[in-house]
């Protein structure tokens, strides 16, 4: 085997080395904190394998290359533009199409320029100077550069093998990969100098992938995206090998100096710089765009965060998510009707008016929730919006606010006629506006096992019940709404003779699902614990509980990116980790208790976005499997004190499902 293969060969595997330690380091002790890739890996493989096989003359013959910036002033044109084009071009064919469009993202200036170099460093000029500044050379001393621009590309698709287990770079991606390779070859070849190389991968990781790969962020459309920018760079790597053959622009026996840099190669890109500009204007229309003249309006109205969606089991996506409304003014405001539409294509998605949208509205100042808000009142609208079977996912949601004014009105000792904040003149006394656009989180939720085992489980306070105590708990952390229980469910398990209560309702023993086993719902890492919380007495509601001992007795897991399980009330002593310990999905932790703020022994159950189970916002969550028993019927309090079998209705949403999160007072066997 030939020298110069073997140093490529020791390159490779250090820079696999270097790259993949946090990859391994997670299999040895998993942890969130190992990064997926070290992006270093090559720089730090290139200089030492150097260095050992071709000594110091070597190491300096590399150091000379990767500070050869100098080139032509077209190459570094092509390697900028020329991307760029591809990029918009392959946005506004992927928008022709039908596909689901994302607006442009908004980015501060400095933020913009902050994230040049941070993304140079960790990406770009590792990568370059390394692969085409070391291995390139090499190889096309023995092979011709087509050929080398293969093995090159090849090698840094394997590089990419912890990207591609976790599903994060698709076959389009790949191909990709192999075929800017070739365009890399070419671009060393004509310009002399890695760093033209750098700028078309910048511009593909920056303006690709980190600015402006919002647009195309839809689960949906990525993939028709991907397909259209692989097909333009087939088109690129092609046009390049017609032109100049194998050897992509090198001249036999010489290093690239870049002499074929004259002003035929300028010509060549201003078709593409066409193409750019035309692009740009095409996918540059806002999507979902509301009226150009502003419209005066009475409240204000916030969104708390994304639209979250899930799949119940109902066969149905939910969105699910909260409004904030203020009124400034110095009128009373009845919000009359809202409607839930599709920002995109305008279709209306859900409408809510009279008791309807009364309920999902809790109102401050006064007990209970309504339409009318008083001046300076505000109100916390609770949505759970349903998709059409057939309906796309939107990528914005936009709602249209129907209100009338009236006279403001004191309750009680609650006074509604103080100074308002803004002036509500000229504002008709019936109006509607439209609110800014909401983003619908497309993402979609964790897979857990089931906590239980078993039938005749109800799944009590669920999502979506809009009134419920979990969803209906909120804080404010750094002035930011969290809502930890959104998605929580309380896990109650009937008698084999249907009740809910068998016993005496002051015994823990007369709760079938007392002292049941707990099983964690998907591997992880125990990081918080607690076990020593006394069981309450069922049907006494707990008084004095500190916040932090609220769930009694708790487990917290880190399931990995960034999702927390949280379980509560379990029995006192009967907690089997500690924080450090690492679980597998079905190990139990735990039994069922009475601990904590808790009505009688029951699991409850949630998923959130941080470990503070306070301050952190609940995320949406799906069952790998469960059989539905039916509906349990009526005020599930009422019926367990009445002593009565619950009546279920067996036909209602029976059967398997799969992937989906269980409906509110739905009874599942989770099987065993």
């Amino acid at each position: 085997m030939p020298i110069i293969y073997r140093r490529i060969i020791y390159f490779f595997l250090a820079a696999y080395a270097f790259t993949w330690i946090g990859w391994f380091g997670s299999w040895l002790l998993p942890s969130d904190n190992w990064p997926t890739m070290n992006p270093l890996g090559p720089l730090m493989a290139a200089p030492l394998v150097i260095w050992l096989t071709e000594g110091r003359a070597g190491l300096m013959a590399w150091l000379h290359r990767i500070a050869r910036f100098r080139a032509p002033a077209w190459v570094y044109g092509a390697a900028f533009l020329i991307p760029l084009a591809i990029i918009l071009s392959s946005m506004a064919l992927t928008a022709a199409t039908g596909a689901t469009m994302r607006p442009f993202p908004e980015v501060e200036l400095i933020e913009f320029i902050i994230m040049i170099p941070i993304i140079l460093l960790f990406g770009p000029g590792p990568e370059e100077v390394s692969f085409r500044g070391h291995a390139l050379p090499q190889l096309q001393q023995t092979m011709s550069p087509l050929a080398a621009s293969l093995w090159i590309g090849l090698g840094v698709v394997v590089w990419h093998t912890p990207l591609i287990l976790n599903g994060d770079l698709p076959l389009p991606w790949m191909i990709t990969i192999v075929l800017v390779s070739i365009i890399y070859t070419w671009l060393y070849n004509v310009g002399g100098s890695v760093w033209p190389l750098v700028a078309l991968h910048f511009v593909v990781n920056y303006f690709g992938s980190e600015f402006l790969g919002a647009i195309v962020s839809d689960p949906q459309t990525r993939p028709v995206y991907a397909l259209i920018f692989c097909a333009f760079y087939a088109c690129w790597a092609a046009l390049l090998v017609w032109r100049y053959g194998p050897a992509l622009g090198r001249q036999p026996g010489a290093r690239p100096t870049g002499v074929q840099g004259n002003l035929s190669g300028f010509r060549a890109i201003v078709p593409l710089l066409l193409v750019l500009i035309s692009s740009a204007f095409l996918i540059a229309k806002p999507h979902g765009a509301i009226a150009e003249t502003p419209t005066p309006s009475p409240l204000l109205v916030h969104t708390t965060g994304l639209a979250q969606t899930v799949r119940l089991a109902d066969d149905r996506t939910h969105l699910v998510y909260e409004l904030l409304f203020v009124n400034p003014s110095s009128l009373a405001v009845t919000v009359d009707s809202i409607s839930i539409l599709n920002a995109d294509t305008g279709d209306v998605i859900a409408e809510m008016h009279g008791d309807l949208l009364g309920s999902t509205l809790r109102l401050s100042l006064v007990d209970g929730s309504g339409t009318v808000l008083q001046p300076s009142q505000s109100g916390l609208m609770f949505v759970d919006a349903e998709l059409a079977p057939d309906a796309p996912l939107p990528a914005f949601l936009r709602h249209r606010v129907s209100v009338s004014l009236a006279q403001p009105e004191s309750r009680g000792t609650v006074d509604f006629g103080g100074v308002p904040a803004i002036s509500s003149v000229a504002i008709p006394q019936e109006t509607s506006f439209d609110t800014p656009l909401l983003a619908v989180d497309a993402a979609s939720p964790i897979v857990l096992a089931p906590p239980v085992r078993g039938a005749d489980w109800l799944m009590f306070r669920g999502c979506c019940a809009l009134t419920s105590s979990h969803r209906g708990t909120t804080e404010a952390f750094d002035g930011v709404l969290k809502i930890p229980e959104r998605f929580a469910i309380d896990f109650i398990q009937l008698s084999d003779d249907g009740l809910l209560i068998d016993g005496a309702a002051n015994e823990v023993a007369s709760y079938r699902q007392y002292s049941q086993p707990v099983y964690a719902v998907a591997d992880g890492r125990v990081v918080d614990a607690r076990s020593t919380e006394p069981n309450q007495t069922p049907g006494v509601p707990p008084s004095g509980l500190a916040q932090q001992v609220i769930g009694g007795n708790v487990v917290i897991l880190d399931v990995g990116n960034g999702t927390f399980v949280y379980y509560a009330h379990l029995q006192p002593g009967s907690v089997m980790v500690e924080r450090g310990d690492v679980v597998k999905a079905g190990d139990v932790v735990g039994l069922i208790g009475n601990s904590g703020n808790t009505f009688g022994p029951h699991l409850h159950m949630h998923v959130i976005d941080g470990p503070d189970p306070f301050a952190s916002d609940g995320v949406p969550f799906v069952f790998s499997s469960f059989t539905g028993q039916g509906m349990l019927i009526g005020d599930v309090f009422a019926i367990a004190f009445s002593g009565q079998s619950a009546p279920i209705d067996r036909e209602a949403f029976a059967g398997v499902h799969e992937l989906q999160y269980p409906l509110n007072n739905q009874v599942i066997d989770f099987g065993r």
